[in-house]
């Protein structure tokens, strides 16, 4: 596992919070990572945080994520939940290999290097394995724990790789159809009450789930 931290990292907690009356009913606040435009790849968003609060109490909790990214090869449980098979962790202008060790015949990432000539902002990893393997994006909020997946990229073929211009846009929605790390297949049938870009977020920010009796929607509101 690299341990290397990029001299830009930042930390950035949200507070999510609920009035005493202000639910109905219990909901759960899903929050997952939009989606790379433009990514040649077959990408899928993954449940990243499942926040559950209780109806009519009043609640806080604190949501935090940190910019340390890693590449994930993933093992799938029941075709949907994600697990960490192997993972190395990744700084924007890196690249890494998955390749096959020698010895133990798993599938490794090799050790993070400067990445091709204009691609400072992006993170690259090449599929060396000599056969099609699932590739993901991570989040590791802390060097001995297991990190978050942010995006899945399936099927990727020997020799062809992941190059992302990653960019934490973290979306959120009232539904209760998902668990954490789990493959989100399909449209999302409640509607977003949250689409922020946390890099433009000051450190530490405050948010209010609310629930509007007269049309039945929830909001995700900033508190000023």
């Amino acid at each position: 596992m690299s341990t290397s931290t990029a001299p830009n990292q930042f930390t950035k907690t949200l507070v999510i919070k609920t009035k005493a009356n202000t639910l109905p009913k219990a909901v759960s606040l899903m929050l997952t990572f939009k989606k790379i435009p433009g990514l040649l790849n077959e990408q899928q968003s993954v449940c990243w945080k499942v926040v559950k609060f209780p109806a009519a109490q009043e609640m806080s909790v604190a949501v935090t994520y940190k910019s340390q990214l890693c590449f994930v090869h993933p093992q799938i449980s029941s075709g949907n939940i994600i697990s960490a098979s192997t993972t190395k962790n990744i700084n924007v202008g890196e690249q890494t290999n998955l390749v096959v060790d020698k010895d133990s015949g798993v599938s490794l990432f090799t050790d993070p290097t400067p990445g091709r000539t204009g691609e400072n902002e992006i993170i690259r990893c090449e599929n060396k394995t000599g056969g099609i393997r699932d590739l993901s994006i991570g989040i590791r909020d802390t060097p001995d724990a297991d990190p978050g997946i942010a995006l899945y990229f399936p099927g990727v073929g020997a020799d062809s790789s992941v190059a992302a211009r990653f960019t934490p846009v973290l979306l959120g929605f009232v539904t209760s159809n998902y668990v954490e790390s789990e493959i989100i297949r399909g449209e999302i049938e409640s509607g977003e009450v949250l689409h922020q870009n946390l890099a433009s977020l000051a450190d530490k920010t405050v948010w209010y789930l609310e629930w509007n009796g007269t049309t039945g929607q929830y909001s995700l509101v900033k508190a000023s």
